[in-house]
């Protein structure tokens, strides 16, 4: 009787033990979002069943994209990289007359220079901004270099007698720095 009351009591015990438990038995399953992996209950919260703390996080620098001409004459408005190859600038002009870039480079980009007429009726105006568009061979990463911009400056001529010379033409290159990211 002894070995009967023995045997009801572990009876109870022996059947908690084999299915899930808690305690210091480990699951076979896991509430969401954690998943079983190894023998124990891990999180997984991006559902992917890779244990979180198992996962390798790239982490990529952080990029301030800028575009930045240090002249009282022509400063960059904006500047964006596509992955067609296509850089877009836009510049503003700051000063009296009339800009007209002839070439618009970017040396730490492979084949990243485009030229322009550099005529009066091409430019535009003070305090207007105008977009320009160079082909360049990029289609990932970003863009980290300096930027070049040839151009002439159309000043109207002051002279009260015949305008022989409309204007005058000043011929100018600025440097600036145009770092951004290939979308």
């Amino acid at each position: 009787m002894k070995k009967l009351m023995i045997l009801l009591i572990a009876i109870p015990f022996l059947i908690a033990a084999c299915g899930d438990t808690t305690g210091n038995v480990i699951k076979e399953s896991c509430d969401e979002p954690y998943i079983f992996v190894g023998g124990e209950c891990c999180l997984d919260q991006n559902d992917n069943d890779i244990c979180d703390k198992d996962e390798v996080v790239k982490v990529l620098p952080s990029i301030k994209e800028e575009c930045v001409i240090n002249d009282n004459a022509l400063s960059c408005i904006s500047a964006e990289a596509n992955s067609d190859g296509t850089v877009k600038i836009t510049l503003r002009h700051n000063k009296f007359g009339i800009a007209s870039p002839t070439k618009i480079s970017l040396p730490n980009v492979n084949s990243c220079s485009e030229s322009f007429s550099g005529e009066v009726e091409d430019g535009f105006d003070y305090k207007d901004s105008k977009e320009f568009v160079l082909n360049c061979d990029i289609d990932k990463g970003y863009i980290d270099s300096p930027i070049y911009v040839n151009y002439k400056t159309y000043e109207p001529t002051n002279s009260n007698g015949p305008q022989f010379a409309p204007y005058t033409i000043w011929n100018t290159e600025l440097e600036g720095r145009l770092v951004t990211v290939v979308s």
